[in-house]
């Protein structure tokens, strides 16, 4: 071990005060001039308190979730919270040029100034949408039908024409599926046909009856009820046959309307618990369509497209819909080679309202969708769908209006 080596480890050396102690002396004071001169550097270059803050918003206003932030030539990155937000610490005084992506808009790159953590000063950088997402729903609420519909809820209970299930049934059953309560129907039997583990099937009928969601038909295929959660029911009306079936549930020229009906009615909104959704759905999607296990809009030959059979329309927030409030969401969801919605890489890039988004949340698994096609083969394809949910103007705020 030589002198310097012993020095810097801390051990005693006796060297009296010649020549070589002295050279000694200047090459340790040297190192330690040096050493400290270069904490000095990386102190003024990266000190932790610095940090860019900013929020992401979309042309019409609304936060974006899960865009990535990242601050250019160096690895400091994040995504965007629920509300749009970010913060990046550690990041070199002066300018830096950071740049923003989300999958359906187009990149951003900017300047922004960074500043200390105890400034509390956030930019606001503003992403443009890409043309790549489907056609938008409009959800219409109409307070008035609203209250009308709920009346003849009611009255059809009252008439004993079907079996009529209410919230408090449900509550009181504590069903694990629906089936369980439809097997207290007495014309009602529960077997397994095709796919379908719990198909329902009335009297000696041998088809499926028709199932009916919040007004709407849910297509002309088997529908397996027990996908649909036993909380997110409001109430369940069950005819056995065409003759106790109300006409506004019936088709025309469908012999299934013979086999009666099943119309369930959900839970609104703010009703429902909120499912847990998976935090990092964005960013796993990214890297999905990074490895072409899953395809943009713009990588395939024919885009998914809903399947104008197994549309399912959002139900509008029950208590959005009395306090006259409209809202606008954009969710993001990737479509299998078969048209279906696979539900774990579901995330809301933006929101108005969050019922809103629990609203097409529990919708979704229920539509159906041509799927896309690249080289004449069906791929997954990511989906970004925008709804916007609009209140009728036949529908009166039920709420005082602010002055």
């Amino acid at each position: 071990m030589d002198c310097t080596e012993a020095v810097s480890r801390g051990h005693v050396i006796h060297l009296g005060g010649g020549v070589l102690a002295r050279w000694i002396r200047v090459i340790v004071g040297a190192t330690l001039i040096v050493a400290g001169g270069r904490l000095d550097a990386q102190a003024k270059s990266a000190r932790p308190n610095t940090v860019i803050a900013g929020v992401v918003r979309d042309s019409s206003g609304a936060s974006v979730s899960g865009a990535e932030v990242t601050v250019d030539g160096t690895r400091l990155r994040v995504a965007t919270g629920v509300d749009g937000l970010f913060r990046l610490f550690g990041v070199p005084e002066g300018t830096a040029s950071v740049t923003v992506r989300r999958l359906g808009y187009r990149p951003l790159t900017t300047l922004l100034d960074v500043r200390l953590a105890t400034d509390g000063e956030r930019a606001v950088l503003t992403l443009a949408r890409a043309p790549q997402q489907m056609a938008q729903v409009v959800v219409v609420g109409n307070r008035l039908v609203h209250d009308a519909t709920r009346g003849m809820q009611e009255r059809r209970r009252k008439s004993g024409a079907g079996h009529y299930f209410s919230r408090a049934d449900i509550e009181n059953a504590r069903p694990q599926v629906l089936t369980d309560l439809i097997r207290r129907v007495p014309s009602a039997r529960v077997m397994s046909v095709g796919g379908v583990r719990n198909a329902v099937r009335f009297r000696n009928a041998k088809c499926a009856p028709l199932v009916w969601l919040d007004g709407l038909p849910l297509g002309s295929a088997e529908f397996d009820i027990d996908n649909l959660t036993p909380m997110s029911i409001e109430a369940m009306e069950v005819y056995s046959g065409f003759a106790s079936t109300p006409a506004q549930f019936t088709m025309t020229q469908n012999i299934r309307q013979q086999c009666g009906a099943i119309v369930i009615w959900s839970r609104q909104g703010d009703a429902s618990p909120r499912r847990r959704r998976n935090a990092n759905a964005a960013a796993e999607l990214a890297m999905l369509i990074e490895e072409f296990r899953v395809y943009a809009a713009d990588q395939v030959d024919v885009q998914a497209r809903p399947d104008t059979q197994g549309f399912v329309q959002p139900a509008y927030p029950d208590s959005l819909l009395r306090a006259n409030t409209s809202g606008d969401v954009l969710a993001e969801f990737v479509v299998d080679t078969l048209g279906r919605v696979l539900m774990d890489h579901f995330s809301i890039v933006s929101s108005t309202h969050p019922l809103f988004s629990d609203a097409v949340e529990r919708a979704l698994p229920l539509a159906h969708f041509m799927p896309a096609r690249k080289d004449g083969k069906a791929v997954r394809q990511a989906v970004q769908w925008p709804f916007r949910f609009r209140v009728a103007a036949s529908a009166a705020p039920l709420l005082p209006l602010a002055r």
